[in-house]
C-alpha cells in the first residue's frame, strides 16, 4: 500500500485521501490472487515483528515493576524499621519520665 501511496501522490497531487483510498480499493480487487501474495506475506512479516517487539515491551515492562516491587518492599521495610525506632524512643522518652516522676515523689518524703 506504501508503493501505491506514493505512486498516487506524484500522478494525482493535491488529491483528497478519500480518492487515493478509493482508487487503492479498485486496485486491489484487480489484482490476481498471485499479485495479492506479495503483499499479504509482506503484511505477515510485518506483523509478526510487531507483535515479537509487543512480547519484549511487555517483557522490559514486568521487568520494571518487579524491581519497582522490590524497591517499594525494601523502602516500606526502612520505614517500619524508622516507626519502631521512634516507638522505641517515645517508650524511652516515657519511662525516663516516670522515674523522674517517681524520683521528685520520694524526695519530698
Amino acid at each position: 500500500m506504501n508503493d501505491f501511496r506514493k505512486t498516487f501522490k506524484t500522478e494525482h497531487n493535491g488529491s483528497l485521501a478519500k480518492d487515493a483510498a478509493k482508487i487503492g480499493g479498485e486496485k486491489w480487487k484487480s489484482l490476481t490472487e498471485d499479485e495479492k501474495k506479495v503483499y499479504l506475506d509482506k503484511a505477515a512479516e510485518l506483523k509478526a515483528e510487531y507483535n515479537k517487539s509487543l512480547e519484549s515491551n511487555e517483557e522490559e515492562e514486568d521487568e520494571e515493576k518487579q524491581s519497582d516491587d522490590v524497591d517499594d518492599a525494601e523502602e516500606k521495610q526502612a520505614d517500619d524499621a524508622d516507626e519502631a525506632e521512634e516507638k522505641t524512643d517515645d517508650d524511652n522518652k516515657e519511662a525516663e519520665g516516670k522515674e523522674e516522676e517517681e524520683e521528685e515523689i520520694l524526695d519530698d518524703y
